[in-house]
């Protein structure tokens, strides 16, 4: 039931190349999101994790992204939020970040829309195009 999409890996590879920090803001409790990471062999490409048991408000509200600018002493104007879901559209509007959609999610892209997201991708290299227009 776990499946990585296409191009996640080569696209992750090409971002850690930019001496990003890449984070995952989970919606799930952290055992399984590092389960799931693991599993698909992703985890080492992640610098840190906000999972749903690490906060107290988990998304929408912006606390999880909060405490990642926090923890690395960025402004929001620094980051991309993508997610699967409009919790993470959400959650990242309220905490002052663009947001990056993924148009293969399970509900797709024409739902994403309506939470206007900043950015709405249909294949993952197309995320590099954004990090290096949006300069982060």
């Amino acid at each position: 039931m776990i499946e990585i999409y296409p191009g996640i890996a080569a696209m992750l590879q090409a971002l850690k190349k930019f001496n990003l920090y890449l984070v995952v803001v989970a919606s799930k409790r952290r055992d399984m999101a590092t389960r799931g990471l693991k599993i698909t062999q992703l985890l080492t490409y992640f610098d840190w994790m906000v999972a749903e048991d690490d906060v107290k408000n988990a998304k929408p509200h912006k606390e999880p992204i909060e405490r990642v600018l926090s923890h690395y002493s960025l402004s929001g104007d620094q980051c991309l939020m993508v997610g699967d879901n409009s919790h993470d559209i959400l959650s990242a509007k309220a905490a002052g970040v663009k947001s990056v959609a993924v148009g293969w999610a399970l509900k797709g892209a024409d739902y994403l829309k309506v939470f206007a997201p900043d950015y709405i991708i249909d294949e993952a290299k197309d995320l590099i195009k954004i990090v290096q227009e949006e300069g982060v």
